[in-house]
């Protein structure tokens, strides 16, 4: 970490003990008195204040320490992930703010536009906004970002600063928003382009190296400590342009949106002085360098630069493109000012002549006027703007004060000419009639202002020299042939002949103060006439926005006309009935379901509501002394209910009305009461009865129901059926929402339709290693894009074709590039969409997918996996009923043969299962040709690797890359190709390297062969000894016998589902196999199991696969290929289904003794020659055992050569390296103790 000057530290200890303390983290003395300002009006203990700057001083950031942080007058709250605002960040802001205010770049009466592109915590927009509130009535300043936090927080910044009252809220007219927008994001960013924005901003979010490393600025120790989860560079999925660096990327983009926004200043923060240079440099070659100047400010932009602090840099950007850039203020380099040319070098002469006392966290005070104030003594002319009023702002509070009348949308070409859509003024540079009257408006211009004077020819001549410092660049009427007259007609501010008075009779270069006047002059001049030339250019303009409009209206009605009347007119229209027949079927059916589903739920309110009015006056609640005493004891009870155990309803005798005036009951005919449970209510009223004598023959009868309200007996009644067809309808919805159309519409097809419109960006060109079957489908679009070719010749085209073949080698791809490049309607459907629980709805399918083929004939149908629905009829449906299924293979038979021989319909399918399929549909005449699509060779993977190779970063020499990769990967299909270049590139990704390299791509084809490296199975020691001599008995077997497959790899490291060794040979693309081959092959299989036989007092388990592979080979021979001379040249099917085999006893016996044999003679001869080299396996082993992976190399230098010639392996796999010498020889193999 760099150390901190000791001068540094006695300055600090002169003002205050708490600055040393505060040095380390602020690494600035005017930060350090920031933070202590800011900590003092926090904390009034001096103990309290002791310790926070010692932990400041630690670089424990203050959003850790007190929650927020000062930016000037605000409180700005922070969150870990969002960058923290720096002191310089507020320096420049308040510079920016005073400029505005102060410096007379813009008239307060028009709306001021600001713009805060990557605003993260909100407070530079909150700082523009507080310190220009008071002075513009039209600002809007509005603030973006892409992180959902930041802007989150932005907002939670503005309700805190105005609750605190560091700032007022909006007036009428003024708006201070914050949006969530990514400004690499086309489409999100177009609504900001579109809109005219006065200043751009923008701090991106950049770390700079030292900050970063040692902690530098305002984030002191932070960044690493406890902000982690910040970049140091922008991220590597940003896009980068040709020349730039990745940690430039924001600035790049922000420079294409400051030409694309047009805005007159751009304030851009920089991370440190390198990049600094980098961005003027590429500054210098971007667009925006034509139309705007740029100076650079320091962290202290209104102080005087420091001693060894230039004022000004040289920036070079190529051969003979070089500029002095202005550099401001004290400390490091901060951030760049950009402003348009028109008014740059204007307003630049005028700050010039101001010298304001501006100081960062104090109020804005200036200390003297500036000298043009002081030198002209003609009043004050009026400024015209060169923007066009916007009177509606002021006359509509609350709206929004963003320009409306005057937004234009700029585009730039590559070569950076501007392009204008919105007001399509021609440009000045075009010839025609585009200037034409423009004469008989320079004759009528605007009356001089108070003040100014018209100019003679030579006056007007000697501006023009100036010519520079005036903004033609807008002008829509002037040409540059009409640009002195226009300033003779004009006129100019009275003080600017005597300048040029001035300017002759005093040669050389004027002062400052000359130079500012005469700066101010052409600047009012400039606005002026730009003015003037806007509102003509607008009045032309208007007479023609009516007609244009008209004009733009009748042509889409032509358009509409010509494409209902056009030649496919019939099908456009039919189309288009049943596109708007579907449509209103569909909402009728969302009508009905919403308006059923409102009247069920008004019905039930208003029976609850009958029932909630009607229970009080019906039934009157009493307790169970006034039913005994003036119900019971009366005699006037005529039965009891007990409803649900808790409520008893009393009815009455029919006579008791007269004496019911005791008891006031209103009409009342039905008395309640409650009970606690029906036991204690039963033995009551049993008592009751007791006392009075009652006889048990006319005692009062009790019943019991189980009842409820009248809402819920409707609910119960009526619940069920509702809920029915409320799911009737759920199931309708829901069916439609995933493309099944709704109950009605089962029938329908559910294929894709892909036009030539549709995004299918398969072609022809990405498809390799398939060259006679993309022979084949191309033939089939040549048929359809030009029938005329075969059919004079008297050829009918193909009804189908099936393309059939193993998983993964290309025929759902060969069918996406034929819908790619054919040009034609192709549908794309599933063989398992025919399927479905509901009788007739695969038939109704095939029958709607075929028709509408019909309909946009010519065209292509694909149907994948169709031994779905194409399996065989024989046997399927031995238990009877319907098989919907065989109904739906049915239906599919009867289309394809239907077809007219003129109708250009091809039918394509796909299937992995072509010997399961049904005779009938694979017959001629419906599916003509069968076209195979068998794993690539070597050139088909050569080609298929290159493909591939083109999506991925790399460096190695592609030829030989795509030579040895197809070589290692022998039987792999195009998806397995795919999958190891994609394993390769994961792989160098997690290892964080910049290219895939060639060991990436070894390890890929390890994972996709072997399985995955098991790390965490960790072998005992005489576990590990007894699998490196098994793989050592492989390498050794492959190495020394002739026709085994070359050895590429071997390796100890547990690997897949319980393979604890793997060994990788290089096996050719072999076609035929004699019996030598076969038997080598059986011995380097059996060579782990004789290994450990030799070595070790017992065996293991570890040979079992190896033995099934073996016995498989071995039955193979005796069964299918005809090797053994007792079984003969016979075949046998190995179907482990059937039930019963093709042969008899005597014959599976002999099979299994041929077995044996075989098996046992590939044993003997294995033995042999590992028993003759017993001592190179414990070379290999003990290798093995070290290094736990050997290649093919290591094998070389502890074998030497191998015996035969390998010209592919030779070809592809000699590295050149030097034989080293061998190792020792092994000590003798110890046998393992025996078990107590």
């Amino acid at each position: 970490m760099p150390r901190i000057p000791p001068w540094l530290f006695r300055r600090a200890k002169q003002q205050s003990p708490h600055l040393v303390t505060l040095l380390p983290a602020c690494r600035d003395l005017q930060s350090a008195r920031n933070e202590l300002r800011w900590l003092r009006e926090h904390c009034d203990d001096p103990l309290r204040l002791a310790r926070l700057c010692r932990e400041r001083g630690r670089g424990v950031p203050l959003q850790y320490l007190l929650g927020s942080q000062p930016f000037d007058h605000l409180d700005i709250k922070c969150r870990p992930g969002v960058l923290i605002p720096r002191w310089e960040t507020e320096a420049y802001a308040c510079r920016l703010a005073n400029l505005l205010l102060r410096g007379r770049l813009f008239d307060s009466r028009h709306p001021l536009n600001v713009l805060d592109l990557c605003t993260g915590t909100g407070c530079i927009s909150l700082l523009l906004f507080s310190l220009l509130q008071a002075s513009f009535d039209g600002l809007n300043v509005l603030g973006i970002d892409v992180a959902r936090e930041a802007v989150e927080l932005a907002r939670e910044n503005v309700n805190r600063n105005t609750k605190m009252g560091c700032m007022r809220r909006p007036a009428p007219g003024q708006s201070l928003r914050f949006l969530r927008r990514d400004i690499f994001d086309e489409e999100a960013m177009r609504p900001l382009v579109n809109d005219r924005w006065d200043v751009l901003v923008s701090n991106p979010p950049y770390i700079a190296p030292r900050v970063w490393d040692y902690g530098l600025g305002q984030l002191g120790c932070s960044v690493r400590r406890f902000e982690p989860q910040l970049a140091l560079v922008p991220g590597a999925h940003l896009p980068v342009p040709e020349g730039w660096e990745q940690a430039d990327a924001f600035y790049a983009r922000l420079l294409d949106l400051a030409v694309l926004m047009d805005p007159n200043l751009f304030v851009l923060e920089l991370g440190d002085e390198a990049q600094a240079r980098r961005i003027l440099a590429h500054y210098l070659r971007h667009p925006l360098a034509r139309s705007s100047t740029i100076e650079v400010w320091r962290d202290w932009p209104d102080m005087m630069p420091g001693e060894r602090e230039c004022a000004s840099l040289e920036i070079v950007a190529g051969p003979g493109r070089a500029l002095s850039v202005p550099v401001k203020g004290s400390g490091q380099m901060r951030c760049l000012y950009i402003e348009k040319k028109a008014s740059s070098q204007l307003a630049r002469q005028f700050r010039l002549s101001q010298q304001p006392s501006f100081r960062r966290g104090v109020p804005t005070h200036f200390a003297s006027k500036s000298l043009l104030s002081r030198g002209c003594t003609s009043p004050r002319p009026r400024c015209y703007s060169s923007q066009t009023p916007r009177s509606e702002d002021k006359s509509k509070p609350g709206a929004d004060s963003k320009p409306k009348s005057a937004s234009r949308t700029r585009r730039f070409s590559k070569d950076g000419a501007e392009s204008n859509t919105g007001i399509n003024f021609q440009s000045n540079k075009q010839t025609g009639q585009q200037h034409e009257g423009t004469d008989d408006l320079l004759k009528q211009p605007p009356p001089l202002p108070k003040g100014w004077i018209l100019l003679t020819e030579e006056e007007a001549s000697t501006v023009m020299l100036f010519r520079n410092h005036f903004d033609w660049t807008d002008c829509r009427i002037l040409s540059p042939a009409h640009q002195m007259q226009a300033l003779r007609v004009f006129g100019a501010p009275s003080v600017l002949r005597e300048l040029l008075q001035k300017l002759r009779t005093e040669p050389g270069r004027p002062d400052d103060e000359t130079e500012a006047q005469l700066m101010w002059c052409f600047k009012v001049m400039s606005d002026r006439i730009a003015e003037w030339d806007l509102e003509q250019a607008m009045r032309l303009r208007g007479s023609k926005d009516g007609d244009k409009r008209k004009h733009e209206e009748e042509e889409e009605e032509g358009d509409e006309t010509a494409a209902d009347g056009g030649s496919s007119s019939p099908k456009q229209r039919q189309r288009k009935e049943e596109k708007s027949s579907s449509e209103d079927s569909s909402d009728k059916v969302r009508r009905t379901t919403v308006e059923l589903v409102q009247s069920v739920v008004v019905l039930l309110a208003m029976l609850w509501l009958v029932e909630s009015w009607t229970t009080p006056f019906m039934e009157k609640e009493i307790t169970w002394q006034e039913f005994k005493t003036n119900l019971l004891d009366r005699g006037l009870v005529y039965k009891l209910i007990v409803v649900n155990g808790s409520t008893v309803r009393v009815e009455l005798r029919p006579d008791a009305v007269e004496a019911m005036s005791q008891m006031e009951s209103n009409g009342r005919k039905t008395y309640v009461f409650s009970i606690g449970s029906v036991e204690s209510f039963e033995t009551k009223l049993e008592e009751a009865q007791d006392q009075l004598d009652i006889p048990s023959s006319e005692r009062i009868p009790v019943s019991y129901e189980t009842g409820g309200s009248m809402l819920g007996s409707i609910v119960m009644a009526f619940g069920p059926t509702l809920l029915f067809i409320g799911l009737i309808l759920w199931s309708q919805r829901s069916m439609s929402a995933r493309g099944g159309g709704g109950v009605f519409n089962f029938g329908k097809s559910r294929a894709k339709k892909f036009n030539a419109e549709s995004a299918v960006k398969v072609k022809f060109a990405d498809v390799a290693g398939l060259e006679e079957a993309k022979t084949e489908i191309m033939e089939f679009v040549s048929f359809l894009k030009q029938p005329e070719k075969f059919q004079k010749l008297g050829a009918k085209i193909p009804r189908g074709a099936i393309l059939s073949g193993p998983p993964g080698t290309g025929k759902t791809l060969l069918a996406k590039a034929t819908a790619g490049e054919s040009g034609v309607p192709f549908y794309s459907v599933s063989g398992s969409e025919f399927v479905e629980m509901f009788v007739g709805v695969g038939p109704s399918r095939v029958r709607d997918l075929f028709a509408e083929g019909r309909k946009n004939a010519p065209c292509i149908i694909f149907i994948d996996e169709i031994d779905a629905i194409g399996r065989s009829r024989t046997g399927n449906n031995r238990f009877g009923g319907n098989d919907e299924r065989e109904a739906t293979l049915n239906q599919i038979l009867t289309e394809m043969d239907g077809f007219n021989t003129q109708e250009q319909v091809v039918v394509l399918a796909g299937t992995n299962r072509a010997d399961i399929l049904d005779g009938a549909l694979m017959r001629p005449g419906r599916f003509d040709r069968h076209i195979v699509i068998d794993r690539p060779t070597m050139n088909g993977r050569k080609e298929i690797f290159q493909v591939y190779l083109k999506k991925i970063v790399t460096k190695e020499d592609v030829d030989m890359l795509v030579g040895r990769l197809a070589a290692m990967t022998p039987g792999f299909s195009g998806a397995d190709i795919s999958n190891v270049v994609n394993e390769a590139a994961l792989i160098a990704a997690r290892n964080n390297a910049e290219d895939v390299k060639m060991e990436h791509f070894e390890n890929a084809i390890d994972r996709v062969v072997g399985g995955l490296e098991r790390k965490s199975l960790v072998l005992r020691p005489e576990e590990k000894k007894t699998v490196a001599y098994h793989e050592a008995g492989h390498a050794i077997c492959g190495w020394f016998l002739k026709d085994a497959d070359p050895l590429v790899k071997v390796s100890i490291i547990p690997r897949g589902q319980g393979a604890l060794g793997y060994a990788q040979y290089l096996p050719q693309d072999a076609y035929l196999m004699n019996m030598n081959q076969l038997m080598d092959r059986m011995a380097m299989t059996m060579g782990g199991r004789v290994s450990e036989e030799l070595h070790f007092p017992t065996v293991t388990t570890g040979a079992s696969d190896d033995f099934k592979k073996v016995s498989h080979m071995a039955r193979n021979m005796v069964t299918q290929w005809g090797m053994s001379e007792k079984v003969g040249p016979v075949h046998f099917d190995n179907d482990p289904n059937r039930i019963h085999k093709p042969f008899a006893e005597a014959t599976a016996q002999q099979i299994d003794q041929e077995v044996q044999r075989i098996v046992e003679e590939a044993y003997r001869r294995c033995r042999e020659l590992l028993t003759e080299k017993k001592k190179e396996v414990g070379l290999v082993a003990e290798e093995l055992l070290k290094k736990e992976v050997l290649v093919r190399d290591d094998m070389e230098r502890l074998l030497g050569k191998r015996p035969y010639e390998e010209e592919e392996f030779e070809k592809f796999f000699r590295r050149g390296q030097e034989k080293g010498a061998p190792p020792p020889p092994p000590t003798e193999t110890n046998p393992p103790p025996a078990a107590a």
